[in-house]
């Protein structure tokens, strides 16, 4: 669901972009977005790893 809002809000963007006459702005736009969506997918990444290395360590501890 939450790529649908993305899709969503993208295609929003770019109508207004084109009637506006910003087609750079919104390219600009989605290029952020896009790397910042990657910075949080591996962010989330690395912190599933640190939790399941601290599951595992806490499970030694005993």
């Amino acid at each position: 669901m939450l790529k649908e809002f993305y899709i969503f809000h993208m295609i929003l963007i770019a109508i207004i972009a084109y009637f506006t006459g910003e087609i750079v702005t919104f390219i600009m736009l989605a290029i952020v977005v896009k790397v910042l969506h990657n910075i949080h997918i591996t962010l989330k990444q690395i912190s599933n790893k640190l939790d399941q290395t601290t599951a595992v360590d806490e499970i030694k501890k005993e």
